[in-house]
């Protein structure tokens, strides 16, 4: 009887540590910024492969929508779905150098996708051993993964403000699969874009492995950015603004308006250097839809259409 009530007490102590190590991994996550604030639209494009790697696996289409699988799965952002990508892609040359400068004719990346930011970049390099058995298990979106043989894979990413065009970092990440290694992080191993050959291989390991890298690099840069917006619509006391319960907006939330100015362009590389905007206003919310909500004045006045909007 009482070794029945031992093992009963130390299974509900289990428990109890369990979830106190699960709150509390909670609520640094939520602390570190994202998961309860308001949520940045971003759209991943595809990499380059520039790499050795030509087999059937395309790698750059495939590390770009699992990355964004990954990013969906951190809750602190929302993801520009493929397909509007692709349709976009059709429309304008996004040639990787053009991206990153600003033009006189054609429109900007995140006016055409609605996207504060944009993640890029490329695979530099793959490099892999001689491959083995492995094994994985996980739970929830959180992998543990282990598995035989090794593997690289290098990354080019770049992180940009789609309104100015200006590459707000550029980092080099390399991923590792290494015998008997341990992975843990936001990719749950379940591959996009063609690329489930990899599924426990010491390369698929690696690829894992960059896009956890490639997560913490933008989640960490991107809480620098704050979150920005536009008045849709101004009608008297009712504004609109273009972001609603699905960008985590809540009633209440107070917004700082700005007058756009004119784009100051560097003459010699033509990268736009961004522009001077003018504050004149704040704005509370007072109602919110799925995909706009309502605000009231709260100081100032001449609220106009296509105003910005930052969070206070």
């Amino acid at each position: 009887m009482m070794k029945t009530l031992t093992a009963t007490k130390n299974l509900f102590l289990a428990a109890a540590v369990w979830a106190f190590v699960q709150g509390s991994g909670i609520a640094q996550a939520q602390q570190a910024g994202g998961m309860t604030g308001i949520k940045k639209r971003i759209a991943v494009t595809k990499f380059e492969n520039k790499s050795n790697y030509q087999g059937q696996v395309e790698l750059g289409t495939g590390f770009a929508d699992s990355l964004a699988d990954a990013l969906i799965k951190t809750g602190r952002f929302i993801v520009v779905e493929r397909q509007e990508i692709k349709n976009v892609m059709q429309e304008q040359d996004f040639a990787v150098s053009g991206r990153t400068a600003e033009t006189t004719t054609g429109p900007k990346i995140g006016q055409i996708l609605t996207a504060q930011i944009q993640i890029t970049g490329s695979i530099t390099h793959v490099e892999t051993q001689a491959s083995g058995g492995g094994q994985s298990f996980g739970f929830g979106p959180v992998r543990l993964g282990r598995s035989g043989g090794t593997a690289t894979v290098t990354i080019a990413l770049r992180i940009i403000d789609t309104t100015t065009g200006q590459v707000l970092d550029s980092q080099q990440i390399k991923g590792v699969a290494k015998k008997s290694g341990l992975s843990i992080g936001f990719s749950d191993g379940h591959f996009s874009g063609g690329m489930s050959d990899l599924k426990k291989t010491p390369l698929g390991d690696a690829v894992i492995d960059a896009i956890n890298q490639a997560v913490n690099i933008i989640t960490s840069r991107l809480e620098q950015v704050p979150w920005q917006g536009r008045i849709v619509k101004a009608e008297g006391d009712k504004i609109f603004i273009n972001a609603g319960s699905n960008f985590g907006i809540r009633v209440g939330d107070r917004f700082t308006c700005y007058k756009p100015g004119q784009p100051l362009v560097d003459p010699d590389t033509g990268l736009n250097l961004g522009s001077k905007d003018t504050k004149y206003g704040q704005i509370e919310v007072v109602d919110v839809q799925e995909k706009f909500s309502v605000c009231k004045p709260v100081g100032g006045t001449g609220f106009a259409d296509k105003d910005i909007i930052k969070i206070q």
